[in-house]
């Protein structure tokens, strides 16, 4: 395999045209779209589709280092350097004629790092124009490091797989020479996970999504009050907590022998019970992303590692509103467990049911465009109404992410997603040395501004409890008064 040395005396310039024509010999100018990028691309209209990781360093990190190992990437991930071509029949990744040349990094002085930071935070990416991927270096007193890329190609445990290669790429351009990356061409859906499935288990899973679609999803009910007018100009709202109720929240996982997903999830049901009205009767419903990778050999988990290979989880959860925090955490986690013995946790999504070989077969001879306004029309009276489904990723731990990047060490780190601006209300957990960060990103459409704090402010205050009530009670005092 072919490599690149640095110059002692200086650091070179990573080459990509040197890692293309490597790949020319096996890199195609065009891939196919397949059904989950189509699908994600397809639900653009309802929210801004994008993934963003903030690192936050105690100091200046090299940046043309970090433009060399993203690109590198970049190299050995061809459709990161692609764009998606929206034909009317069936869309296709197209290389970029600027792969060698455009810019997937830049850096930004300023003296508002925090107002740059929620500028690059709500700027859109257009799939068909911009980049799969782009960091932002915001230097202030010191460096702000913004990670974005587009859901259409990948999912938020893309983006984690992506920061771990970068990280690697950076530390060995400091110690030695670079490699020419392995280009991965194989396949990036679900046909992946669906091919290790015997027939009984691919009938299951067609049996699960067939009853989920029966069971009332949007269960949370807003107030005419509470909703705007305006689908642009979206905001995040993220929320910082404390590391002693990230411990409280574990220990209340320990004990009900749970994960810390669902101990979450119990919380924002009952947020939502206080503050947003309801419908339905069947149980109230929250939701959750399962990364299918887990359903993949060990030895196969990190081939594909970009790619949309994660769906929702939805909990019914047929409580009353008053129900304590403990009574919701052992509904979900039944439901949890259940799914997970019989290996359907979150296989009850539309992109594994697509990526069937029969259900693909029959959707062949169907127009992409076709579809497109089909969905835009069926989802038009739902986009503009107050219902809303709910549910919470969790990014788990991130430290481990981030290593030191020649004595300049991470302080923070926090993950988000997409602006939401109907429909969907989606909440996002990541965790750093053990401090939660809860993040919502939405337009008015979605929720008014003050809902949205007000919905945090009952999550903080939700955890807060539980935090305090982990306490231990002051033993009594056993001294004599006047003593």
């Amino acid at each position: 395999m072919p490599t690149l040395s640095n110059s002692e005396s200086s650091v070179a310039e990573f080459s990509p045209s040197a890692r293309w024509s490597f790949g020319r010999q096996v890199c195609p100018q065009r891939f196919p779209a397949n059904f989950a990028d189509m699908c994600q691309f397809l639900v653009g209209h309802a929210n801004t589709q994008q993934v963003h990781v903030i690192v936050r360093y105690d100091g200046r990190i090299d940046a043309t280092h970090l433009q060399r190992a993203l690109r590198m990437v970049v190299v050995a991930e061809p459709i990161l350097g692609c764009r998606f071509v929206e034909h009317w029949y069936r869309p296709y990744w197209q290389r970029r004629d600027d792969h060698e040349s455009m810019d997937l990094c830049t850096v930004v002085e300023s003296v508002y790092p925090e107002r740059e930071l929620a500028e690059f935070l709500e700027a859109e990416m257009d799939p068909r124009v911009d980049p799969m991927i782009h960091v932002r270096v915001i230097r202030g007193d010191r460096d702000t490091l913004c990670y974005k890329m587009n859901h259409v190609a990948g999912d938020a445990p893309s983006l984690m797989k992506i920061i771990a290669m970068v990280s690697k790429n950076y530390l060995q351009g400091r110690t030695g020479p670079d490699v020419a990356p392995t280009v991965n061409l194989r396949s990036r859906d679900h046909s992946e996970v669906i091919r290790h499935f015997p027939i009984s288990h691919r009938l299951r899973v067609i049996g699960s999504f067939l009853a989920n679609q029966r069971k009332t999803r949007n269960l949370w009910l807003l107030k005419a009050d509470q909703v705007g007018e305006r689908r642009d100009g979206g905001h995040y709202y993220i929320r910082r907590l404390e590391p002693d109720v990230g411990v409280a929240a574990a220990k209340l996982a320990k004990r009900k022998r749970t994960t810390m997903t669902v101990v979450m999830l119990a919380v924002l049901y009952r947020t939502l019970r206080r503050h947003i009205g309801v419908t339905g009767e069947e149980g109230l419903g929250v939701g959750t992303t399962v990364d299918h990778r887990n359903y993949l050999p060990a030895k196969e988990r990190e081939l594909s590692p970009v790619a949309n290979l994660s769906g929702p989880s939805r909990m019914f959860v047929p409580l009353p509103a008053d129900a304590s925090l403990e009574q919701v955490v052992e509904v979900i986690n039944e439901q949890f467990k259940r799914s997970h013995k019989q290996r359907l946790l979150g296989l009850n999504y539309p992109g594994v049911i697509l990526a069937m070989p029969v259900i693909r077969w029959l959707l062949l001879p169907v127009p992409f465009g076709w579809v497109h306004r089909l969905l835009k029309w069926g989802t038009r009276s739902q986009l503009r109404g107050l219902v809303r489904a709910c549910g919470l990723a969790n990014a788990g731990e991130m430290a481990p992410l981030f290593p030191e990047f020649d004595g300049v060490k991470v302080v923070d780190a926090l993950a988000t997603v997409s602006i939401y601006r109907a429909a969907g209300m989606g909440f996002f957990m990541s965790q750093f040395n053990g401090a939660v960060t809860i993040s919502l990103g939405a337009t008015e459409s979605l929720a008014k501004p003050e809902v949205c704090e007000l919905i945090l402010d009952g999550i903080s205050q939700e955890l807060c409890s539980l935090e305090e009530s982990s306490r231990p009670m002051p033993s009594a005092s056993t001294e004599v008064p006047g003593q």
